[in-house]
């Protein structure tokens, strides 16, 4: 998802600067047969060393640089994902949510958030453990990022994962979720001795990018109270909005 590669200004940069240490060494070399028997070591190190140390001096900082580039790179990809799902944390999924929304809107895009809760996950702990708790979050995420396609966003709010589904017509929206429920109705979460199975209730908002499109946070809203309104129903019910 997000790339890992150090910055291509820098990898040019450190590849000229090696392309003219080698230059300057061999020319060094060429001119190293001209230098006065007499005091070749003043000319040596007041003219040669310099010439070879400083490219070299270079291309070592700009060499840390793009280490130092790398680590901070992957140091923000794993603070953006939580460590039990492997799904993006909420903060950095809204903020990558809320940009591709404003472009789909310029280009007149459909997009559906989904918010699915697994019901009950508190008697899970009582029963079974928080382990257990913990082990059908894991597994309920690995379901959803198998089902889903690159291109859609995944994250995690607490117990809620959140799913943006980018370039889907509403009338697709419903299909999609019944389909979640339908993996999550079927898994069976193995923890210790014990058998777990669990259900999810699903809250969905749909936007076709009509004229009157609303606002990311609105339809993020809906989606929430949607999700909230499945929940009194009871385990594994769907509410939706479709604008």
């Amino acid at each position: 998802m997000t790339t890992k590669t150090p910055n291509i200004t820098q990898a040019r940069l450190f590849t000229s600067l090696v392309v003219v240490t080698l230059c300057l060494f061999v020319t060094a070399i060429i001119l190293l047969r001209d230098i006065n028997a007499d005091n070749w070591q003043e000319e040596l190190f007041t003219f040669y060393f310099p010439m070879l140390v400083l490219p070299a001096t270079c291309i070592y900082l700009i060499s840390l640089a793009i280490r130092v580039h790398r680590l901070e790179q992957q140091v923000a990809i794993a603070n953006s994902y939580d460590p039990l799902t492997h799904t993006l944390k909420s903060s950095p999924l809204l903020d990558k949510a809320k940009k591709i929304y404003q472009k789909t809107a310029l280009e007149n895009q459909p997009i559906s958030i989904l918010c699915m809760e697994v019901d009950r996950v508190s008697a899970i702990a009582d029963e079974y453990g928080q382990d257990a708790a913990d082990a059908v979050l894991r597994e309920f995420g690995g379901t959803v990022i198998g089902a889903t396609r690159e291109k859609d966003l995944i994250g995690r709010d607490q117990n809620c994962f959140i799913t943006v589904v980018l370039n889907t017509p509403s009338e697709y929206t419903l299909p999609v979720v019944a389909r979640f429920q339908e993996l999550a109705h079927s898994d069976v979460v193995l923890n210790e001795d014990n058998e777990v199975r669990y259900s999810i209730s699903v809250g969905y908002a749909s936007s076709d990018q009509s004229e009157e499109v609303p606002e990311f946070d609105t339809l993020m809203e809906r989606a929430k109270r949607a999700l909230e309104n499945a929940k009194k129903q009871g385990p594994a019910s769907i509410q939706g909005w479709i604008a």
